[in-house]
């Protein structure tokens, strides 16, 4: 039998002998326990925006009309600062 001879001196490599290539493992963040969070409040409904603008329309003294007084009981409705 013959001695198998290389011409060439580097070594093939095939999927078996190729060295691995280090993987770098990523932890996954464990959860965190939950903070209990006020749900918010619902909208308020067009029926308690218009009373809320009604008292404020008696309210007011001096200019401003409907629409104002509208805009201003929507926002104390919305923000929380009147009870719904």
């Amino acid at each position: 039998m013959a001695k198998r001879t290389t011409t060439s001196t580097a070594v093939k490599r095939t999927r078996k002998t190729a060295p691995r290539s280090r993987t770098v493992r990523r932890t996954v963040a464990k959860p965190v326990a939950a903070t209990p969070v006020e749900a918010p409040s619902p909208a308020p409904t067009a029926e308690q925006i218009a009373e809320r603008a009604y008292f404020l329309s008696i309210e007011r003294k001096g200019p401003g009309g409907p629409l104002d007084d509208w805009l201003q009981a929507e926002r104390e409705l919305r923000s929380g600062s009147i009870p719904v």
